[in-house]
């Protein structure tokens, strides 16, 4: 059985306070912290969330950090 997506997390960017709110299962919140890979536990966030949760980034601070070489 999954966990229920119970735990709401509020986030905000450290760069320009774009703010956004993430529901998530406490079990894999926990396992996130105890080492697990945010990758593997929370796989059904979206990239730029995870990040958001990782470093406080926000995507559009992220790409202007980091823009594509392409």
């Amino acid at each position: 059985m999954n966990d229920p997506l119970d735990l709401e997390l509020e986030l905000e960017c450290k760069y320009c306070n774009y703010e956004e709110t993430i529901t998530v299962a406490e079990a894999d919140y926990i396992a996130w912290h105890n080492g697990e890979l945010i990758q593997d536990v929370m796989y059904y966030l979206t990239d730029a969330q995870r990040e958001l949760m990782i470093s406080h980034t926000c995507d559009d601070c992220w790409n202007r950090f980091f823009p594509d070489e392409d």
